[in-house]
């Protein structure tokens, strides 16, 4: 069976979503949709979800050719669980977490 998952890897600005709530320090989380422990060449929806409530706080897609994507401005003291969807259909969706995010320096 084949499953879409997601690992963390290095910052990189250029995929930047802000979803700055205004909350104390804040962090970001930057990860990699893979399929079959290879980064997807196809770009995926992915949603940020707080880990206590559900809530979908942010929503991003994931870049064609590396899997990465990114979400920035989100406050430290709170953890999150990204959720990979395929819109295609061909996958199902992949829930990682809860993860916290990585501080802004």
């Amino acid at each position: 069976m084949t499953y879409i998952t997601t690992q963390t890897v290095s910052f990189d600005p250029k995929f930047s979503r802000n979803v700055s709530y205004g909350l104390g320090q804040l962090g970001h989380i930057q990860e990699v949709v893979t399929i079959d422990g290879v980064p997807a060449t196809g770009s995926y929806k992915v949603w940020l979800l707080r880990s206590d409530d559900g809530q979908i706080v942010a929503s991003t897609m994931s870049a064609p050719g590396t899997g990465i994507y990114f979400f920035s401005g989100l406050p430290m003291e709170i953890s999150y669980v990204p959720v990979t969807v395929d819109s295609n259909g061909v996958f199902k969706a992949v829930a990682a977490g809860p993860i916290v995010p990585t501080p802004d320096t």
